[in-house]
């Protein structure tokens, strides 16, 4: 039975998101399988708000829970990388699985495991290259793909790209979708009093919020009859309405909340517009379609791979398409009825225990290379 250590880089960086959602559940979700794999943990100094339900069925753990901000985060980087060499030279790991692209031990034996969330460091960057987070850079990605011995995709698409443009072989990739845990609330709670647009995530840059900004203002019955909410991603920034007129920045919200608060904007939404340029899954996606909330998307990157006939999708680049999408929405009940009852289906298709288990065969098939 392999033995799979998890570091601890990803705990100690972030208090919430996708990437540190994504560990953890597939963490909690290998301890189901007690009888295919022994799991290890090292969270360290760690900021992490997502909690590890039953931690005695770990074979091995240390962490600490820091009451701090993320922005102190650096002054814990130095012991928590001395910690953990210290832990994963002591470690009985077959296979340690990276939570980022960086080896905090690289002299720790076992074969090594990335998950590649995206690639929007190489294929965006001559519009973005100064703007993205170090963190997931180029010449970061790059290194930890090619140092380890199996690569995670997280979509057909970031395959393709991992292949493409790092040159990353075939056969040392494995698509592994992630699973969504997000559920409809029986009473959802209202967060705005009118009719809304949704949207959800992380803004500028690459994510294009603008064509929304401007496609909501620009058109007359879709400005009269919604609001916009914007769901996580932070407080208005300064600058970041002035392509509106002073009269509609009250009608435009941002909220942030659990994961019920988020469930409830998606109940209640008239759509999700989801207009990135580029993703590497695209979680809201199936989060909306598994609340019963519509979905309009970008044709581009894993949008339509995720999304499949249960979205509507429009270039990314064209506030008309977007605009037109809008209304088929809003405007026929019966398309509107059958992107749900599609929404739905497709939404089952995406679970931590299938992500579990495939991500268990991955581990095999890379202990025999």
């Amino acid at each position: 039975m392999p033995r799979v250590l998890f570091d601890h880089v990803i705990f100690a960086r972030v208090r919430v998101g996708g990437v540190l959602r994504y560990i953890t559940r597939l963490v909690e979700n290998l301890l189901d399988a007690p009888e295919r794999v022994q799991v290890e943990l090292f969270r360290g100094l760690y900021l992490s708000e997502y909690p590890i339900e039953e931690l005695d069925r770990l074979a091995r753990h240390q962490g600490i829970a820091l009451p701090v901000k993320s922005r102190v985060r650096r002054l814990f980087e130095t012991p928590n990388r001395l910690l953990y060499r210290r832990f994963a030279e002591q470690s009985k790991a077959d296979l340690i699985h990276l939570t980022s692209y960086f080896d905090p031990a690289p002299a720790a034996r076992g074969k090594r495991v990335v998950t590649l969330h995206d690639l929007i460091s190489e294929r965006l960057q001559s519009r973005f290259r100064r703007s993205l987070d170090p963190f997931y850079g180029a010449d970061v990605i790059r290194s930890g793909v090619a140092k380890a011995d199996g690569v995670i995709c997280i979509s057909e698409n970031t395959k393709r790209d991992a292949i493409e443009l790092l040159g990353v072989p075939a056969e040392k990739c494995s698509v592994i979708y992630h699973g969504v845990d997000l559920a409809p609330v029986q009473k959802p709670i209202r967060l705005v009093d009118k009719p809304y647009l949704l949207y959800v995530g992380a803004r500028g840059l690459y994510k294009n919020d603008i064509c929304l900004l401007k496609a909501w203002r620009d058109d007359a019955l879709i400005n009269q009859e919604f609001d916009l909410l914007f769901f996580g991603g932070g407080p208005c920034r300064p600058g970041e309405l002035d392509t509106l007129p002073q009269a509609i920045h009250g009608r435009i919200h941002f909220q942030a909340g659990d994961d019920q608060k988020l469930a409830s904007a998606y109940q209640n939404a008239a759509a999700l517009v989801y207009p990135s340029h580029y993703e590497g899954f695209g979680l809201p996606l199936v989060e909306a379609m598994r609340c019963g909330c519509p979905v309009v998307a970008s044709k581009t990157s894993c949008l339509p791979e995720i999304g499949s006939d249960a979205a509507l999708y429009f270039n990314p680049d064209s506030q008309e398409e977007l605009t037109h999408a809008i209304h088929k929405v809003i405007e026929n009940s019966e398309l509107r009825t059958r992107l749900i009852h599609l929404g739905h289906a497709r939404s089952q298709e995406f679970s931590w225990q299938k992500t579990s288990i495939q991500t268990m065969n991955f581990y095999d098939r890379v202990l025999k290379l």
